[in-house]
């Protein structure tokens, strides 16, 4: 994606490009699944002044038993253009966890 491109995409608030990355990357392991989606009360976020520090977490169910539970808020999730290009983005990994 070009600067160009990020910028035009970028216009729209609610583009979140971390968080379509993650959710792509789970895509690729659990198919069509809906995950469970836990968010958190934006006004609580740390980014508006709150004390939550994550934007949420989601809860994939695996044919092998287990919950795999990956967090949002770690990395960079909406579109900031002084991150683009960058190796890493705010921390630069979200935990995910499997329950059983």
């Amino acid at each position: 994606m070009t600067v160009e491109e990020f910028k035009e995409k970028a216009k729209d608030s609610e583009w979140a490009p971390g968080w379509d990355e993650i959710e792509q990357a789970f895509q690729a392991v659990y198919g069509d699944q809906e995950p469970s989606h836990f968010g958190t009360v934006i006004t609580s976020r740390a980014i508006f002044g709150g004390q939550e520090f994550l934007d949420g977490y989601s809860a994939y169910r695996s044919e092998n038993g287990y919950s795999h539970i990956v967090t949002f808020g770690m990395s960079e999730l909406y579109a900031e253009e002084d991150r683009l290009g960058k190796q890493y983005s705010k921390w630069g990994y979200e935990m995910t966890v499997k329950l059983k």
